[in-house]
């Protein structure tokens, strides 16, 4: 059987690499009970699923991946479809997709889905050698949301 490493070490790669540290701190399973209730808008959780919880997409297209907001979830969520489903490399990029999300999020920025903001911040993405936000930024910007 092939496993792969835990989501929650590729988001703490990912963060360092992008963002220099600055995103939340994924909390372990259980490790939400030894916090404040007060300082659990802070961080952020991270798992994959087999099944597409809610991961809706607009017409026929299906999301890969969720950011649920502390607004809704304390702590904030992102939840991923497992790469058995979509494959690693798409896993890799639905997280940083998520990432995205989360860092508007916790920076204050309050903008639906994919505006100007996210999709600055996404594209930005490629001075780091991701390509591929390249083509997703240009579906975003003709109004195409299935650039997942």
């Amino acid at each position: 059987m092939t496993t792969r490493r835990p989501l929650r070490d590729l988001y703490l790669e990912l963060n360092e690499r992008f963002w220099g540290g600055r995103l939340p701190r994924p909390l372990r399973v259980n490790e939400w009970l030894d916090i404040a209730i007060v300082d659990l808008p802070r961080f952020v959780t991270v798992r994959r699923v087999a099944i597409r919880e809610g991961m809706r997409g607009p017409g026929p297209h299906h999301a890969t991946g969720r950011f649920i907001h502390s607004r809704t979830a304390w702590p904030a969520r992102i939840v991923v479809l497992s790469w058995r489903l979509i494959g690693t490399e798409q896993e890799r990029r639905t997280l940083i997709h998520e990432m995205v999300h989360a860092e508007l999020w916790f920076a204050g920025v309050r903008e639906k889905d994919h505006g100007p903001r996210f999709v600055a911040a996404l594209e930005s993405l490629a001075a780091y050698g991701e390509e591929w936000v390249l083509e997703a930024v240009e579906r975003y910007r003709v109004g195409k949301e299935d650039a997942r």
